[in-house]
């Protein structure tokens, strides 16, 4: 997975920490998105602020989740709950996309983000971003970050 770095270092882990996504706990990963959003929010002023208020770290928490659920076999479980966080949140990440360690979306409404889309680690997003087909209709469709 290519990484983009923004100089944000592993509040979980050391700096040299180079594992995956993949190699690591669902609760590791959860838990370097909120460390990464609370670097990266110069209005959040806690770990606790990011927690209970950053719709954004709450958008990505529910993308880990049904990634898990995705690639752990539970593939209708993992559909039936982002079309619920779509909803409830006004963000669609699709489970199968690849997205990479201490990742953050800021103001997170009108995020679409595609079934075949890789982002490296480290990256921020922005409201309305449309990670969407590139008018392939097989194979890799959408963008790489």
């Amino acid at each position: 997975m290519a990484a983009a770095t923004t100089g944000v270092a592993s509040a979980a882990g050391s700096a040299e920490d180079t594992r995956t996504v993949d190699e690591m706990s669902l609760f590791e990963v959860m838990r370097e998105d909120a460390h990464a959003a609370l670097e990266r929010d110069p209005a959040a002023s806690s770990i606790w602020d990011i927690v209970f208020y950053s719709t954004g770290t709450h958008i990505v928490w529910a993308y880990r989740r049904h990634h898990w659920l995705y690639t752990h076999g539970m593939r209708s479980l993992a559909l039936l709950l982002a079309k619920r966080t779509r909803r409830k949140l006004g963000a669609d990440i699709f489970p199968s996309a690849q997205i990479g360690r201490r990742f953050s979306i800021d103001h997170g409404i009108g995020v679409v983000i595609g079934a075949t889309s890789i982002i490296g680690d480290d990256c921020l997003i922005y409201q309305g971003v449309t990670l969407g087909m590139t008018g392939k209709h097989g194979g890799k469709r959408h963008p790489t970050l």
